[in-house]
């Protein structure tokens, strides 16, 4: 695969649920939290708000690609929000290798965990926990 691979080239849906958050509700006064509804459509907000964002997955493949990646290698994705770096990544990596990502957000890790529940090539932890609490082992590469 080349950098020029585009991650809507793959049969990997990242869309979700369509973002209407804000079209449902004008209540502001509240603070923002990652709400069920708002994990849901959170991809869909992502690729909506930032710039070439499904590109940056396909060049974080390309350097996952350069790491030191064997049967014991580590990935870490912190901020794992609802998996979708970890599943590209898991989709195109050809070594098994162990995925953690971290998140605060429960139904983002539920999300990212669900993602993730038919790929039967690596092993997949998906936390909700503060990284700042984590003790993390070494590992082949880190994601924020």
């Amino acid at each position: 695969m080349t950098a020029m691979h585009k991650l809507s080239d793959s049969k990997l849906d990242i869309r979700g649920k369509r973002d209407t958050v804000f079209a449902e509700s004008k209540n502001f006064a509240t603070p923002f939290e990652f709400t069920k509804n708002v994990s849901e459509a959170f991809d869909d907000m992502a690729l909506r708000s930032i710039p070439l964002y499904e590109n940056l997955h396909v060049v974080l493949l390309e350097w996952v690609k350069r790491a030191p990646i064997d049967r014991v290698s580590r990935i870490y994705d912190i901020g794992c929000a609802t998996g979708t770096g970890v599943n590209y990544l898991a989709r195109y990596l050809e070594t098994p290798c162990q995925f953690i990502g971290l998140d605060t957000s429960a139904h983002m890790v539920a999300l990212a965990r669900e993602k993730t529940s038919l790929l039967e090539n690596h092993k997949f932890t998906f936390l909700c926990q503060n990284a700042y609490r984590y003790s993390f082992e070494s590992c082949s590469f880190v994601v924020m």
